[in-house]
């Protein structure tokens, strides 16, 4: 690079990074009646945490014909956005963005 140049690129993470810095965890859920191998059987998302929009808080998830699936798909969902974490408390916390790497959870 020149030294002209200066580059300002948004940090990238890993889904088990982004929960130890910031205190959340992720959650695998399974969906009542639904057969296996069906891409939708298990649905993941980092508790607590919603996507900032503008003024609009949305709640999201990545879902999975496996718990590993769904997890692997998380960064899909959560990466170049605004996080907010307990959104309607007084602990409430904004960070991000990430860009968040598709790595599964060790």
């Amino acid at each position: 690079m020149g030294d002209h140049i200066t580059l300002d690129l948004i940090e990238r993470v890993t889904v088990e990074e982004l929960c130890r810095r910031h205190d959340v965890t992720v959650v695998v859920r399974e969906r009542y009646r639904v057969p296996e191998g069906d891409s939708t059987r298990f649905f993941a998302s980092l508790d607590r945490v919603e996507i900032k929009d503008g003024n609009f808080l949305i709640s999201t998830h990545s879902s999975g014909a496996t718990v590993e699936e769904a997890i692997r798909l998380l960064p899909k969902v959560y990466s170049n956005a605004i996080l907010v974490v307990n959104a309607m408390l007084n602990t409430r916390r904004e960070f991000g963005p990430y860009v968040i790497l598709p790595e599964a959870l060790a």
